[in-house]
């Protein structure tokens, strides 16, 4: 039998070898000049843990029992992997780090863009202790970090996407994302109706976030 492939991605190839081993003849079409070049090539090389879905969903389940297959894949098939677990960067409204780790801007706010919410101890216009991670996330250049950091002070932030290093910020393993009051008020009735727990405003901003 003849098979026609459409497309050299990841699929289609491991589509065509399968064809070919099971003792068919292959042709592989591609629109471009080389092979996994489309949405293969933006792969981000992260298994991924399913935190952002809906509890109970659809892509919850999939993604989470998705995981798990491919985790005993690489397993069994001994591919490298790593399993580096995650770490959840979760702010509220004051959302000057969940702003960098989504984006690569650190961007320091003035007293008119820092807000009173209900998880007050999380008001904050930047981040201390943050050029640590900066430190390491630039291969421990203290000339570098010394420059960014001077930046703040005269720019009142940096912009790492536009350098490229803000693509390193995976390998560390975080996530983040923001929560509002509204969040908060359904995550603390959330957590009680389930679980018969009282949370703080602070832990509901982690639980909504995670």
């Amino acid at each position: 039998m003849q098979v026609l492939v459409v497309g050299s991605g990841v699929v289609g190839l491991a589509v065509a070898r399968a064809a070919a081993i099971a003792g068919h003849e292959v042709i592989v079409a591609e629109a471009t000049a080389a092979i996994g070049t489309g949405v293969s090539s933006r792969n981000s090389e992260v298994i991924h843990a399913g935190l952002y879905y809906p509890t109970g969903s659809s892509r919850a389940y999939h993604c989470t029992r998705g995981r798990r297959m491919l985790y005993a894949f690489c397993a069994s098939h001994g591919v490298p992997h790593r399993k580096c677990g995650k770490l959840v960067v979760a702010t509220n409204e004051n959302d000057v780090l969940d702003e960098f780790f989504r984006t690569g801007v650190y961007r320091v706010r003035g007293a008119a863009q820092t807000f009173h919410t209900s998880s007050p101890s999380m008001d904050i216009s930047k981040a201390s202790n943050f050029e640590r991670f900066v430190f390491d996330l630039l291969g421990r250049d203290p000339s570098r970090v010394l420059q960014l950091f001077r930046d703040v002070e005269e720019k009142g932030g940096f912009d790492l996407a536009a350098s490229g290093d803000f693509a390193r910020v995976r390998e560390f393993g975080f996530v983040s994302g923001r929560s509002t009051h509204a969040d908060r008020v359904a995550t603390i009735r959330d957590v009680f109706s389930r679980y018969g727990t009282m949370i703080d405003t602070h832990t509901a901003d982690g639980v909504k976030v995670a």
